[in-house]
């Protein structure tokens, strides 16, 4: 028996897009991560899906209500200000942080500056 899809495969063309906002020239803009310039002020709202210590800072795999994936890197500076238990695996945040690009990463993250409160 062979099974037959009519969906589309997923690829990077399809697949969704991890979306951050920003304040632009016209206003509060929501676009996707890769999209927003390096160094720009960016908000999220997402769920921890995983945690890995790697130097001086907690690597936080992050997931959208969409599926979407980001990473954002949290240093030890901003996290011992904070409770650890704010950024464990399963929690829903709210970050408020610097869009970076690294190119041995791969892919952009957000330097987080602060965790808002989850509405």
């Amino acid at each position: 028996m062979t099974l037959i899809s009519t969906e589309a495969p997923l690829t990077t063309a399809t697949a969704p897009r991890f979306t951050a906002s920003y304040q632009g020239l016209l206003g509060q803009r929501i676009v996707p991560l890769e999209r927003i310039p390096d160094a720009t002020q960016v908000e999220v709202a997402a769920r921890i899906v995983s945690s890995r210590r790697s130097g001086r800072a907690i690597w936080l795999g992050l997931q959208a209500d969409n599926g979407a994936t980001a990473v954002a890197k949290l240093d030890d500076a901003v996290g011992e200000t904070i409770a650890a238990a704010v950024y464990d695996v399963g929690q829903a945040v709210r970050l408020r942080g610097t869009a970076r690009t690294w190119t041995e990463l791969g892919t952009p993250f957000i330097a987080v500056r602060r965790f808002l409160p989850v509405v």
